[in-house]
């Protein structure tokens, strides 16, 4: 499932192929999938980063009822924080392959780049720290 498609079906799953909103699901939820609560915690926390950014840039939506596809991917969040925050802050800058990343991918590039560093001092330096979502600077270029 490439980024897209995920931060779709966290939100409003797809009826088409069967799938429900994958953020209500809990451990409970996956005790019969092989590695399913891993799994979704990792959902979790790449749909964590897509939040940080989504509320810089004022396009989250906490109400559920603002929720659809078509907010969630074209015109709200995705178009505003995964190609102009996410793939510029954690992809290489000579992968080829951006839009058909899988979140997987994206999950460890995250995870090489301190995304979940909780502390400034568990980060080598400023920038990491400034890559890491528990800082609560402003990422740069917001503008209030």
């Amino acid at each position: 499932m490439i980024c897209e498609q995920l931060v779709t079906n966290w939100f409003c799953g797809n009826v088409s192929k069967n799938i429900i909103p994958l953020c209500p699901l809990n451990s409970k939820d996956m005790i019969n999938i092989k590695d399913g609560n891993s799994t979704r915690n990792k959902m979790a926390r790449f749909v964590k980063v897509v939040e940080k950014y989504g509320r810089a840039e004022n396009c989250w939506m906490d109400r559920k009822s603002e929720w659809s596809p078509a907010l969630v991917l074209v015109s709200k969040i995705w178009n505003s924080v995964g190609r102009k925050r996410i793939y510029a802050k954690y992809n290489n800058k000579n992968d080829s392959r951006v839009m058909s990343i899988t979140w997987k991918t994206m999950h460890n590039k995250m995870l090489k780049k301190v995304a979940f560093k909780k502390k400034r001092e568990m980060c080598r330096d400023d920038v990491m720290w400034d890559l890491s979502i528990y800082n609560h600077a402003l990422p740069s270029g917001v503008i209030l």
